[in-house]
C-alpha cells in the first residue's frame, strides 16, 4: 500500500496549498501544533492564466497553486501575518 495516494503526488511535488480567505487560513494556522505553518501571506493570482490554480482536495476553501518559488513570491502581497496576530518584518 502506498503512503502517498498518487492522485496526490504532483501537489506535494509542485504544488503549493493555499486557502481562498485570510481569516480560515489564519484558524488554520493556530490549530497547527507542528510549528510549521505559523506564518500567513496573502498572494494575488493575476487572472491572466499566468499561474495554474486548482482545486485539489476536499475541503472547499483549499487550491493548490503551481509555480516556481520565485513566481510565488512575486505574488506576495504585505508582509506575512503571524497566527497569533503578529506582523512580521
Amino acid at each position: 500500500m502506498a503512503l502517498v495516494d498518487p492522485r496526490y503526488l504532483r501537489e506535494g511535488a509542485e504544488g503549493v496549498s493555499v486557502y481562498d480567505d485570510l481569516d480560515y487560513a489564519l484558524q488554520h494556522a493556530r490549530r497547527n501544533r507542528t510549528g510549521l505553518g505559523r506564518f500567513v501571506a496573502t498572494i494575488v493570482i493575476p487572472d491572466d492564466g499566468s499561474i495554474e490554480v486548482a482545486k485539489t482536495m476536499r475541503n472547499r476553501r483549499l487550491f493548490t497553486v503551481y509555480a516556481g518559488p520565485e513566481q510565488i513570491l512575486e505574488l506576495v502581497q504585505g508582509r506575512p501575518i503571524h497566527a497569533e496576530g503578529r506582523s512580521e518584518d
